[in-house]
């Protein structure tokens, strides 16, 4: 398989999964600012955080793959298990809004969110991986993978 071909399958992906986080966007019951404030600003708060999540997958995932010299089985494998990591959390972000933030949904976000990093770390001790010089963009690369698997912290210890 061609890594275009796994890199538009895995676009895709993500795509759908932004996708049907965006579905949960419900309008308020009541008119008003207190509604709003209520039912509709946790929701774009979750949403965002999600959002923000997946994209920093998207882009580190798009870092490697234009790194990678050839696409094989063991890679093709831990793609879809990523990706199946990442399609839990439109789930994950529906049950923390629809259990309004209590101790156990928060866990199961934080959890979906940890889920994820040790898959993506796979594609850095991958063989077929070809990482060009220590270049601005590779460190830019690492930081960025560094501030996902940071991003999970925060729920850790909620005020």
């Amino acid at each position: 398989m061609s890594k275009g071909r796994m890199e538009a399958f895995s676009d895709g992906v993500i795509a759908v999964i932004i996708t049907i986080m965006v579905l949960e966007f419900k309008l308020p019951h009541e008119p008003g600012p207190k509604a709003f404030i209520t039912d509709v600003l946790p929701t774009l708060a979750v949403y965002l955080l999600s959002f923000t999540y997946t994209g920093i997958y998207w882009i580190n995932h798009n870092h490697l793959l234009h790194r990678l010299k050839h696409v094989d089985a063991p890679i093709l494998y831990a793609n879809l298990l990523l990706l199946f990591c990442l399609s839990l959390l439109p789930f994950a972000t529906s049950y923390v809004l629809s259990e309004k933030f209590n101790s156990f949904s928060v866990a199961v976000y934080a959890g979906e969110l940890f889920l994820s990093d040790p898959l993506l770390s796979q594609f850095l001790f991958h063989p077929g991986l070809f990482l060009a010089s220590q270049d601005v963009s590779l460190q830019s690369f690492f930081l960025s993978l560094q501030l996902s698997q940071g991003s999970p912290s925060l729920f850790l210890f909620p005020s």
